[in-house]
C-alpha cells in the first residue's frame, strides 16, 4: 500500500538533452521500504515514456483493499492475511470487509446478509446463459463470463457517478456469486 497523502518528496530525472523533470516520491506503508515514483505527467512534460517490459517494475495503482508481496507469499485484504480470513470467516464476512473496510459484528452481518439476500433473484433468461458451455468447461471461465453478462441485465437505471448506485451493483454482484 502507498501513502499518497501530502508528501512533498521529489526525485529529479535528468534526460539526455539536459532537461530536468521533478517526480513526486511516495512511500510504501506495508512491506519493504520502497519508493514509488509518480510518473503520470512524464510524457506531457518531457515527451518521454518509461520502458518496463512485462511491467516487472511498475505499480499500476494504489489500493486500500489489497496488498500482495508475491516473493514473500503475502496477500492481505484490508490488512488481514487472506489465509486467516479463509480459515476464520465466511464469504459474507469477507465481502463486508472488502466493501466496508472492517469485519462485521453480528448485527452488521445480519443487516448485510439481508441486503444481499434481497438481490438473490436472477432474471429467468440468465439461467439459459449456462446452456452454452461445454460440460467440462472450467468453472472459473464460466463465472467470469457470467459475471460480465450480468451488466446486460442491470444497466438501465444506474449512474456510476453515484456511490449509492455503485453499492447496489456491488450487492447484486455478491448476491449472484456461488
Amino acid at each position: 500500500m502507498v501513502d499518497v497523502s501530502g508528501t512533498e518528496e521529489f526525485a529529479t530525472l535528468t534526460l539526455p538533452n539536459g532537461q530536468e523533470h521533478k517526480i513526486r516520491v511516495y512511500r510504501g506503508t506495508l512491506g519493504e521500504d520502497i519508493n514509488f515514483l509518480d510518473i503520470r505527467d512524464l510524457y506531457a512534460r518531457t515527451n518521454s515514456f518509461t520502458y518496463d517490459p512485462g511491467f516487472t517494475c511498475t505499480a499500476s495503482c494504489t489500493s486500500g483493499i489489497t496488498y500482495v508481496d508475491g516473493p514473500k507469499g503475502q496477500c492481505l485484504y484490508r490488512g488481514y492475511p487472506v489465509a486467516e480470513l479463509c480459515a476464520k470467516c465466511d464469504f459474507m464476512e469477507v465481502a463486508h470487509l472488502l466493501l466496508n473496510g472492517e469485519l462485521p459484528g453480528k448485527k452488521e452481518k445480519k443487516e448485510f446478509i439481508d441486503r444481499i439476500e434481497s438481490e438473490y433473484l436472477v432474471h429467468e433468461r440468465f439461467r439459459d446463459f449456462f446452456k452454452v458451455f461445454r460440460m467440462n468447461a472450467h468453472p472459473m471461465a464460466i463465472m467470469v463470463a457470467a459475471t460480465g453478462s450480468l451488466s446486460a441485465y442491470y444497466h438501465d437505471n444506474l449512474d456510476w457517478s453515484k456511490p449509492d448506485d455503485r453499492e447496489i451493483c456491488a450487492m447484486r454482484l455478491i448476491a449472484k456469486m456461488p
